[in-house]
């Protein structure tokens, strides 16, 4: 598991919620790109936020191991 995984699978477990990452290296630019198509019509929306893909961490931690971690 990359460093990135690694830190939003604990993300997840401590927190116990779902934690979706994008698979864009680059958000801030990404984010900056589509906001300009936006604006001026060059890009749909729907179309940019169907086709980015994400990757989803679920808690798995038994109640029992997070607490010890989040207390230790």
């Amino acid at each position: 598991m990359t460093k990135p995984a690694k830190r939003s699978r604990v993300q997840s477990d401590i927190a116990q919620v779902t934690v979706s990452v994008s698979d864009v290296a680059e958000l801030s630019g990404f984010g900056a790109a589509c906001a300009a198509g936006f604006s001026c019509g060059l890009y749909d929306p729907e179309t940019i936020f169907a086709n980015t893909h994400r990757s989803c961490f679920t808690p798995e931690m038994d109640h029992t191991e997070r607490e010890a971690r989040y207390n230790g």
